[in-house]
Protein backbone atom coordinates (compact mmCIF):
# COMPACT_ATOMS: atom_id res chain seq x y z
CA UNK A 1 0.00 0.00 0.00
CA UNK A 2 2.68 2.41 0.76
CA UNK A 3 4.77 1.34 -2.87
CA UNK A 4 1.27 2.36 -4.17
CA UNK A 5 0.82 5.23 -2.41
CA UNK A 6 4.57 6.84 -2.85
CA UNK A 7 3.99 5.90 -6.70
CA UNK A 8 -0.09 7.21 -7.10
CA UNK A 9 1.37 10.67 -6.14
CA UNK A 10 4.30 10.49 -9.12
CA UNK A 11 1.79 9.31 -11.65
CA UNK A 12 -1.68 8.26 -10.54
CA UNK A 13 -1.62 5.73 -13.51
CA UNK A 14 1.76 4.19 -12.81
CA UNK A 15 2.64 0.35 -12.16
CA UNK A 16 4.93 -0.77 -9.28
CA UNK A 17 7.45 -3.93 -10.42
CA UNK A 18 7.46 -6.82 -7.91
CA UNK A 19 8.90 -10.35 -8.71
CA UNK A 20 6.29 -13.42 -6.92
CA UNK A 21 7.87 -15.97 -7.52
CA UNK A 22 8.61 -18.90 -5.31
CA UNK A 23 11.85 -18.68 -5.85
CA UNK A 24 12.70 -15.16 -5.01
CA UNK A 25 10.00 -15.09 -2.21
CA UNK A 26 10.98 -18.53 -0.51
CA UNK A 27 14.39 -17.72 0.67
CA UNK A 28 15.66 -15.24 3.58
CA UNK A 29 17.18 -12.42 2.92
CA UNK A 30 18.13 -9.36 4.66
CA UNK A 31 17.75 -7.00 2.10
CA UNK A 32 13.75 -7.87 1.68
CA UNK A 33 10.98 -6.94 4.12
CA UNK A 34 9.40 -9.99 5.64
CA UNK A 35 6.40 -8.76 4.44
CA UNK A 36 7.76 -10.00 0.86
CA UNK A 37 6.82 -14.44 1.82
CA UNK A 38 5.13 -16.74 0.15
CA UNK A 39 2.25 -15.24 1.10
CA UNK A 40 2.50 -11.99 -1.15
CA UNK A 41 0.78 -13.82 -4.78
CA UNK A 42 -2.47 -14.72 -2.79
CA UNK A 43 -2.52 -11.13 -0.73
CA UNK A 44 -2.42 -9.23 -4.04
CA UNK A 45 -4.53 -11.80 -5.87
CA UNK A 46 -7.26 -10.88 -3.18
CA UNK A 47 -6.70 -7.56 -3.21
CA UNK A 48 -7.36 -6.93 -6.78
CA UNK A 49 -10.27 -8.98 -6.78
CA UNK A 50 -13.59 -6.98 -7.81
CA UNK A 51 -15.19 -7.11 -4.59
CA UNK A 52 -11.88 -5.27 -3.00
CA UNK A 53 -10.59 -3.61 -6.04
CA UNK A 54 -7.78 -2.18 -4.21
CA UNK A 55 -5.43 -2.85 -7.04
CA UNK A 56 -5.16 -3.48 -10.69
CA UNK A 57 -3.30 -6.62 -11.09
CA UNK A 58 -0.76 -7.71 -14.10
CA UNK A 59 1.18 -10.97 -13.71
CA UNK A 60 4.42 -11.84 -15.88
CA UNK A 61 4.41 -9.01 -17.34
CA UNK A 62 7.72 -8.19 -19.91
CA UNK A 63 9.69 -5.38 -18.49
CA UNK A 64 11.79 -4.14 -21.07
CA UNK A 65 15.64 -2.06 -19.96
CA UNK A 66 17.09 -0.11 -22.62
CA UNK A 67 20.38 1.84 -23.22
CA UNK A 68 20.60 5.15 -24.35
CA UNK A 69 20.47 4.55 -27.79
CA UNK A 70 17.31 2.62 -27.56
CA UNK A 71 18.67 -0.61 -27.70
CA UNK A 72 17.11 -3.86 -25.52
CA UNK A 73 19.81 -4.61 -22.88
CA UNK A 74 17.69 -6.76 -20.62
CA UNK A 75 14.12 -8.20 -20.27
CA UNK A 76 12.70 -9.34 -17.22
CA UNK A 77 9.34 -10.55 -16.01
CA UNK A 78 7.73 -9.30 -13.38
CA UNK A 79 4.15 -8.67 -11.62
CA UNK A 80 2.96 -5.29 -11.48
CA UNK A 81 0.26 -3.88 -10.19
CA UNK A 82 -0.80 -0.01 -9.53
CA UNK A 83 -3.77 1.67 -7.43
CA UNK A 84 -6.95 0.62 -8.10
CA UNK A 85 -10.22 2.31 -7.90
CA UNK A 86 -11.08 2.27 -4.30
CA UNK A 87 -7.27 2.75 -2.96
CA UNK A 88 -7.79 5.82 -5.29
CA UNK A 89 -10.61 7.05 -3.78
CA UNK A 90 -8.62 6.59 -0.31
CA UNK A 91 -5.88 8.86 -1.20
CA UNK A 92 -8.12 11.26 -2.62
CA UNK A 93 -10.42 11.40 0.80
CA UNK A 94 -7.96 11.57 2.90
CA UNK A 95 -5.18 13.74 0.64
CA UNK A 96 -2.54 10.89 0.95
CA UNK A 97 0.82 11.52 -0.40
CA UNK A 98 4.84 10.50 0.65
CA UNK A 99 4.79 12.33 3.64
CA UNK A 100 2.17 9.35 5.20
CA UNK A 101 5.39 6.70 4.39
CA UNK A 102 8.17 6.29 6.17
CA UNK A 103 11.08 3.88 5.49
CA UNK A 104 11.29 0.70 8.42
CA UNK A 105 14.37 1.88 10.33
CA UNK A 106 15.01 -1.86 10.25
CA UNK A 107 15.93 -1.78 6.64
CA UNK A 108 19.20 -2.71 5.52
CA UNK A 109 21.56 -0.16 5.12
CA UNK A 110 24.68 -1.65 4.50
CA UNK A 111 24.63 -3.60 1.39
CA UNK A 112 26.79 -5.46 -0.54
CA UNK A 113 26.59 -6.54 -4.08
CA UNK A 114 28.43 -9.22 -6.27
CA UNK A 115 30.63 -8.38 -9.39
CA UNK A 116 28.89 -7.65 -11.81
CA UNK A 117 29.08 -10.13 -14.83
CA UNK A 118 28.76 -7.55 -17.83
CA UNK A 119 27.61 -3.96 -18.21
CA UNK A 120 23.91 -5.01 -18.00
CA UNK A 121 24.28 -6.24 -14.60
CA UNK A 122 23.39 -4.10 -12.05
CA UNK A 123 25.20 -5.95 -9.51
CA UNK A 124 23.16 -8.77 -7.23
CA UNK A 125 22.89 -7.88 -3.59
CA UNK A 126 24.82 -11.25 -1.51
CA UNK A 127 24.52 -12.03 1.52
CA UNK A 128 27.40 -11.48 4.50
CA UNK A 129 27.87 -12.04 7.67
CA UNK A 130 27.81 -9.00 10.10
CA UNK A 131 31.27 -8.22 12.00
CA UNK A 132 32.24 -5.05 14.07
CA UNK A 133 32.92 -2.71 11.00
CA UNK A 134 29.55 -3.70 9.46
CA UNK A 135 27.92 -2.73 12.88
CA UNK A 136 29.19 -0.42 13.71
CA UNK A 137 28.95 1.60 9.79
CA UNK A 138 24.99 0.73 10.44
CA UNK A 139 24.88 2.16 13.55
CA UNK A 140 26.55 5.30 12.37
CA UNK A 141 24.19 5.20 9.17
CA UNK A 142 21.40 5.06 11.16
CA UNK A 143 22.46 8.37 13.35
CA UNK A 144 22.81 10.35 10.01
CA UNK A 145 19.81 9.34 8.15
CA UNK A 146 17.57 10.28 11.73
CA UNK A 147 19.45 13.77 11.64
CA UNK A 148 18.08 13.86 7.46
CA UNK A 149 14.51 12.37 8.59
CA UNK A 150 13.82 15.27 11.23
CA UNK A 151 15.80 17.94 9.07
CA UNK A 152 13.66 20.33 6.65
CA UNK A 153 14.85 19.36 3.29
CA UNK A 154 13.75 21.61 0.53
CA UNK A 155 14.33 21.33 -3.23
CA UNK A 156 11.58 22.54 -5.96
CA UNK A 157 11.45 21.23 -9.29
CA UNK A 158 8.97 20.97 -12.16
CA UNK A 159 6.60 22.83 -9.03
CA UNK A 160 7.07 19.72 -6.34
CA UNK A 161 8.84 20.04 -3.62
CA UNK A 162 11.48 17.07 -3.79
CA UNK A 163 12.22 17.37 -0.01
CA UNK A 164 8.99 16.07 0.77
CA UNK A 165 8.36 13.98 -2.72
CA UNK A 166 12.01 12.25 -2.78
CA UNK A 167 14.08 9.72 -0.53
CA UNK A 168 16.30 10.52 2.30
CA UNK A 169 17.74 7.51 3.81
CA UNK A 170 20.73 6.62 2.60
CA UNK A 171 22.79 3.69 2.24
CA UNK A 172 26.09 2.21 1.89
CA UNK A 173 26.63 0.34 -0.96
CA UNK A 174 30.00 -2.02 -1.45
CA UNK A 175 30.66 -3.55 -4.40
CA UNK A 176 32.76 -6.57 -6.03
CA UNK A 177 31.35 -9.12 -3.30
CA UNK A 178 34.11 -7.39 -1.00
CA UNK A 179 34.37 -4.57 1.93
CA UNK A 180 36.78 -2.70 0.82
CA UNK A 181 35.42 -1.62 -2.53
CA UNK A 182 32.54 1.42 -2.99
CA UNK A 183 30.74 2.07 0.12
CA UNK A 184 29.71 5.58 -0.68
CA UNK A 185 26.74 6.84 0.72
CA UNK A 186 23.39 6.49 -1.88
CA UNK A 187 19.89 6.88 -2.05
CA UNK A 188 19.58 10.72 -1.02
CA UNK A 189 17.20 12.72 -3.55
CA UNK A 190 19.53 15.70 -3.95
CA UNK A 191 21.93 13.19 -5.32
CA UNK A 192 19.76 12.79 -8.86
CA UNK A 193 19.72 16.50 -8.75
CA UNK A 194 21.91 18.99 -11.20
CA UNK A 195 24.71 20.43 -9.35
CA UNK A 196 24.42 23.43 -10.57
CA UNK A 197 20.51 23.04 -9.25
CA UNK A 198 21.67 21.31 -5.91
CA UNK A 199 24.13 24.32 -4.78
CA UNK A 200 21.41 27.15 -5.81
CA UNK A 201 18.53 25.60 -4.63
CA UNK A 202 18.63 22.87 -2.03
CA UNK A 203 17.75 24.35 1.48
CA UNK A 204 17.97 22.59 4.80
CA UNK A 205 15.90 23.88 7.48
CA UNK A 206 15.63 27.31 5.69
CA UNK A 207 19.61 27.64 4.58
CA UNK A 208 21.32 26.89 1.74
CA UNK A 209 24.06 24.71 1.60
CA UNK A 210 28.02 24.51 0.88
CA UNK A 211 29.42 22.05 -1.16
CA UNK A 212 33.05 21.41 -0.68
CA UNK A 213 35.38 20.24 -3.14
CA UNK A 214 38.76 18.34 -2.23
CA UNK A 215 40.47 19.67 -6.17
CA UNK A 216 42.44 16.80 -7.65
CA UNK A 217 41.63 14.14 -4.62
CA UNK A 218 42.19 11.05 -6.42
CA UNK A 219 45.78 11.83 -8.07
CA UNK A 220 46.96 13.31 -4.85
CA UNK A 221 46.27 10.05 -3.05
CA UNK A 222 48.28 8.13 -5.84
CA UNK A 223 51.20 10.54 -5.02
CA UNK A 224 49.99 9.85 -1.23
CA UNK A 225 50.25 6.25 -1.53
CA UNK A 226 53.61 6.53 -3.51
CA UNK A 227 55.38 8.23 -0.96
CA UNK A 228 56.28 11.23 -3.80
CA UNK A 229 55.90 14.88 -3.28
CA UNK A 230 53.18 16.72 -5.45
CA UNK A 231 54.78 18.15 -8.41
CA UNK A 232 54.01 22.23 -8.70
CA UNK A 233 50.58 23.01 -10.84
CA UNK A 234 47.97 20.77 -12.14
CA UNK A 235 48.48 17.71 -12.03
CA UNK A 236 45.96 16.69 -14.42
CA UNK A 237 47.40 19.23 -16.66
CA UNK A 238 49.76 17.14 -19.51
CA UNK A 239 51.93 18.32 -21.70
CA UNK A 240 50.50 18.41 -25.11
CA UNK A 241 47.49 17.98 -24.88
CA UNK A 242 44.55 20.47 -24.40
CA UNK A 243 41.92 18.56 -22.79
CA UNK A 244 42.11 18.63 -18.71
CA UNK A 245 38.87 16.99 -18.52
CA UNK A 246 40.13 14.20 -20.87
CA UNK A 247 43.12 13.28 -19.15
CA UNK A 248 41.02 13.35 -16.06
CA UNK A 249 38.71 10.99 -16.93
CA UNK A 250 41.23 8.78 -18.10
CA UNK A 251 43.02 8.57 -15.22
CA UNK A 252 39.80 7.58 -13.04
CA UNK A 253 38.24 5.04 -15.71
CA UNK A 254 41.90 3.65 -15.49
CA UNK A 255 41.62 4.06 -11.20
CA UNK A 256 38.00 2.41 -11.62
CA UNK A 257 39.34 -1.00 -13.89
CA UNK A 258 40.54 -3.99 -12.79
CA UNK A 259 42.65 -3.85 -16.07
CA UNK A 260 45.43 -1.97 -18.23
CA UNK A 261 43.06 0.40 -20.47
CA UNK A 262 43.36 -0.69 -23.65
CA UNK A 263 40.92 1.63 -25.49
CA UNK A 264 39.90 4.99 -24.91
CA UNK A 265 37.48 4.96 -22.61
CA UNK A 266 33.71 5.89 -24.15
CA UNK A 267 33.01 8.70 -21.47
CA UNK A 268 35.83 10.95 -22.92
CA UNK A 269 35.56 10.71 -26.43
CA UNK A 270 33.75 13.89 -26.44
CA UNK A 271 36.06 15.94 -24.89
CA UNK A 272 39.41 15.29 -26.57
CA UNK A 273 39.82 17.01 -29.36
CA UNK A 274 43.23 15.52 -30.35
CA UNK A 275 41.69 12.36 -31.24
CA UNK A 276 42.03 12.99 -34.19
CA UNK A 277 46.09 13.78 -34.06
CA UNK A 278 46.88 11.17 -31.21
CA UNK A 279 46.31 7.45 -31.21
CA UNK A 280 45.38 5.55 -27.79
CA UNK A 281 48.77 4.46 -27.31
CA UNK A 282 50.16 7.88 -27.65
CA UNK A 283 47.49 9.58 -25.11
CA UNK A 284 47.97 7.16 -22.53
CA UNK A 285 51.58 7.22 -22.69
CA UNK A 286 51.67 10.86 -22.49
CA UNK A 287 49.65 10.39 -19.06
CA UNK A 288 51.33 7.26 -17.92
Amino acid sequence: MCDLICRCTEDNEGWVYRSISNRVLGGKSRYRSSVLGKTLPDVLKRLATPEMAFIELKIGTVREFFTEDGEVINRAQATTFRAGPRLVSRIGEFSLDTTDTLSNKIEETIILKAVKQDHTDTGKFIAYDDDEKTAQWRDDLQVINEWIAGADLELYQDGFNLGVMGKKRLRRVFNNGVFTQGGRLWGGFWQNVKKERRRNFLTINGEGVTELDFGQMSIKMLYGKAGVSLPEGDLYRVPNLNSREGVKKIINAALSSDKELTRMPQVTRKVFPELDQFSFEQIINAVM
